[in-house]
């Protein structure tokens, strides 16, 4: 599978099992004498243009990230497992940023001060977050998408984006 299908697959689902290198304390549910599975190490991709820090400020924690913003409801559910064993990853924060249906990001231009369509939250025990938003609008180059970083133990470790193909 290509890195854009698979990327693809993720917004198409609004869910998707997005694999990060590292490892889940605990055992093992998998046979002791099995091979260990083998997973694959979502692509990285850029923050793109507009990023921001979100690390000291709990305002961005947060489920529902649409504020004023209106547009059509979309429910994003990641799940983060482990490149080393597969199993689910607790304990991660996972940020999300993107534009609202106008091509505008908050935190920038004439958004500054703004801070919708952004937030994190901590993985649960199922290596799961979801957030609440509005469907990505898209922006001249761009495709719609939603940008993420993961990490662990509060230092980056990944980033990449959620895209929308469109519809012909």
């Amino acid at each position: 599978m290509k890195r854009k299908e698979f990327l693809r697959g993720l917004g198409l689902a609004g869910v998707g099992s997005l694999l990060f290198k590292g490892s889940v304390n605990g055992m093992n549910s998998r046979n002791a004498s099995a091979p260990p599975p083998s997973c694959t190490l979502i692509p990285s991709e850029t923050a793109g243009p507009f990023p921001l820090d979100l690390t000291d400020n709990n305002f961005y924690f947060r489920q529902d990230v649409r504020e004023d913003r209106e547009g059509v409801q979309h429910n994003v559910k990641l799940r983060i497992i482990g490149q080393d064993n597969c199993e689910p990853m607790a304990n991660l924060r996972v940020n999300i940023w993107h534009c609202d249906k106008d091509g505008n990001y908050s935190g920038y231009g004439t958004e500054l001060g703004q801070t919708y369509l952004r937030g994190y939250q901590i993985t649960d025990s199922n290596g799961e977050v979801e957030f609440v938003t509005i469907f990505p609008g898209w922006y001249n180059g761009r495709i719609c998408h939603i940008h993420f970083q993961v990490y662990v133990s509060s230092v980056y470790s990944a980033v990449s984006q959620l895209t929308y193909p469109i519809e012909e």
